[in-house]
């Protein structure tokens, strides 16, 4: 089983989820969920109800294909800079809320309210402020693909 390290990036598949089906089908890709490790048991995410701060446990199930995102030369005090930017987003939101950002962000390719982007905008955003992405007002999963000096392998 491959070790998560702090820092890591998990793009997610979910495989039965209707609101992920969408969702896939609007980034055409086949992730739809990205989260970023606290440590190799804790990730933080941003899903439909807030940012949370949850246990891995759940995308070790064989409904999700996992793939990790490892930086091969990042220093702590970046992963900790990502990190505590992420930790400082963590709060709860409506289910409402959550599908406002979800189409105000698909069709104009930005959030319209001021809290609870989608989870690749969450994560894009903090990257972007540790200068390990370019600057972009929208995210999709294919742009952690392309970021440099990274190593890709899937979650077993």
């Amino acid at each position: 089983m491959n070790q998560i390290k702090a820092g890591d990036i998990l793009l997610v598949e979910y495989k039965i989820d209707p609101l992920a089906w969408c969702v896939k089908a609007l980034l055409r890709d086949s992730c739809n969920h990205i989260a970023i490790a606290l440590n190799s048991n804790l990730i933080i995410e941003n899903l439909s109800g807030g940012t949370y701060v949850k246990s891995i446990d759940k995308y070790r199930k064989s409904i999700y294909s996992v793939y990790i995102i490892r930086f091969n030369n990042i220093s702590r005090i970046t992963i900790t800079q990502i990190i505590t930017k992420l930790l400082s987003n963590v709060y709860k939101r409506d289910y409402l809320s959550f599908l406002i950002n979800l189409f105000s962000t698909i069709f104009l390719r930005r959030s319209i309210l001021t809290r609870g982007e989608l989870c690749f905008n969450f994560i894009g955003k903090a990257l972007c402020d540790a200068g390990r992405m370019q600057k972009q007002d929208f995210y999709v999963p294919n742009d952690f693909r392309q970021m440099n000096d990274i190593t890709i392998t899937k979650l077993s």
